[in-house]
């Protein structure tokens, strides 16, 4: 099982799923073939989130150092990007969401976008009697 060959569809070609049934609404064939230009999961996540987060951490390293980051650096804020959209995927394992945020995080450490120490929580104000 393979894609359809291109050279056999036209753009007058392309069947219409009301009028053949051979094709299904989801934008594949019965025998499970893809039609050309329908994607695979046509309700998934986009996948330019990592991407977003990704110059948004390379924007904060250049604020932050006063200068553009080296190849090793650069791969290392993609990553981080990738993975920080992982863990903020509302599909993922809670444990895949928490080890790709882990990792994230310590890439920014290692970059001197993050602080080791966890935020202090602020004192409760209740009064007291």
């Amino acid at each position: 099982m393979g894609y359809l060959p291109r050279q056999s569809w036209t753009r007058n070609s392309i069947p219409n799923s009301n009028l053949n049934p051979a094709i299904s609404r989801c934008g594949r064939c019965r025998d499970g073939r893809f039609l050309p230009g329908q994607s695979g999961n046509p309700a998934g996540r986009p996948g330019h989130k990592g991407v977003r987060i990704a110059e948004t951490l390379l924007q904060a390293f250049r604020d932050m150092h006063q200068r553009e980051p080296s190849p090793v650096e650069s791969v290392q804020l993609a990553t981080a990007g990738k993975l920080l959209a992982k863990a903020q995927a509302p599909n993922v394992n809670v444990e895949l969401a928490s080890r790709a945020s882990n990792t994230a995080i310590r890439f920014l450490i290692s970059l001197g976008l993050h602080s080791k120490k966890p935020a202090r929580m602020a004192a409760p104000s209740r009064p007291y009697a």
